[in-house]
């Protein structure tokens, strides 16, 4: 297995959204986060999403769920949380979602 610091992530990621064989034109991302997720945490979630805003010029969102776990689709509710994404992916808006 080969180490990369975040350091040579970034520098990685920034190379390949710079490089014209690399297209940039791909679907609009969103990234969506639970609240009492301790698996994949909002923190993380939002770092993901901010690298992939600043290496991309595609459109790329996060939204946070408050009280939703990693299971969202398996929670009662889950239906809130699908029909925001169906929302936003028929008009995709970029940003930290509210």
């Amino acid at each position: 297995m080969v180490r990369v610091s975040a350091r040579e992530q970034d520098d990685i990621a920034a190379t390949h959204a710079l490089d014209p064989r690399v297209a940039v034109d791909r679907a609009p991302l969103l990234f969506i986060s639970g609240g009492s997720d301790h698996i994949l945490p909002p923190v993380i979630q939002r770092h993901n999403y901010e690298k992939n805003a600043k290496h991309s010029t595609a459109i790329a969102a996060h939204k946070v769920f408050p009280g939703r776990d990693h299971f969202t689709c398996g929670e009662p509710g889950w239906e809130a949380v699908a029909d925001f994404a169906l929302d936003w992916a028929l008009a995709p808006a970029a940003g930290e979602l509210g």
